[in-house]
């Protein structure tokens, strides 16, 4: 059993080093990782206001939601 949690860890050792590669080699420009990082947290809002049943709650993500998409919108003039 060792032998097989040993081999696992060689192999995701092998993927993670594969994508860390792919990562260098095309890095992402700061308006690229900017606009991720808004599209992450507008997926983020979007989960959070369909899994909430609190008004305020969801309120208070509609507006953050708001100024997201104000800022994507910003991004992509």
């Amino acid at each position: 059993m060792a032998r097989g949690w040993e081999s696992k860890s060689v192999e995701e050792q092998q993927s993670d080093k594969l994508d860390r590669r792919a990562f260098e080699s095309n890095p992402l420009t700061p308006e690229q990782a900017e606009r991720e990082g808004l599209l992450l947290q507008r997926k983020r809002i979007l989960l959070a206001i369909g899994s909430s049943t609190n008004p305020r709650y969801i309120e208070q993500q509609n507006k953050a939601l708001g100024f997201i998409e104000e800022k994507l919108n910003k991004l992509d003039e």
